[in-house]
């Protein structure tokens, strides 16, 4: 295994990081999101998820989600 596979695995393996599973609700949360909002799909899967699962934080680098009212959005540098 390459090491930027080994880091990606070892990310995701860690306490801090919460992976959900995608459900109906979630792909229609999505689909209103992006509707709403002009977000592109994979930020409007990656929204709809976190609110879905009541996660208290959405955590990103992209300056655009932070109007995204709906969940807290942590802007990360």
């Amino acid at each position: 295994m390459g090491r930027c596979c080994w880091i990606t695995n070892a990310f995701f393996a860690g306490p801090h990081v919460t992976t959900v599973p995608l459900s109906g609700s979630v792909y229609r949360r999505a689909a209103l999101i992006r509707a709403r909002h002009h977000f592109g799909l994979a930020d409007s899967l990656h929204l709809a998820s976190a609110m879905e699962h009541r996660l208290d934080r959405f955590l990103t680098n992209d300056n655009r989600l932070a109007a995204f009212a709906e969940i807290a959005v942590e802007i990360l540098p």
